[in-house]
């Protein structure tokens, strides 16, 4: 009986061990994904807070026409640029959430 709980015992530290391998590998594989993602998420702060700097300035009277067009065309390069980095953070998201369910 002694050495079925010595067997037990090992058998659960090397269950443990190879958990802790897959969770590293696992960690390995995404770390590119995840920082990406990061880069992503602080280049869309910076593209709202330019967005309401923007709207900012557009609410104050007395722009030129030529001021008010340049205003709305970086606005629709920000908007672009938005929706382009939130579809790219999604598919990052979905390939970490593929690679953490596969295992």
């Amino acid at each position: 009986a002694p050495s079925t709980v010595t067997e037990t015992a090992g058998a659960r530290r090397d269950d443990r061990k190879q958990a802790a391998q897959a969770r590293a590998a696992l960690a390995s594989r995404t770390r590119p994904l995840r920082i990406e993602i990061q880069g992503i998420d602080e280049r869309l702060e910076r593209l709202a807070a330019e967005r309401a700097e923007i709207e900012g300035t557009l609410a104050v009277p007395g722009m030129s026409g030529l001021q008010i067009a340049d205003a709305g065309r970086r606005l629709n390069h920000i908007a672009a640029e938005t929706a382009m980095l939130e579809e790219r953070w999604l598919e990052l998201q979905s390939q970490i959430e593929a690679m953490t369910t596969a295992g």
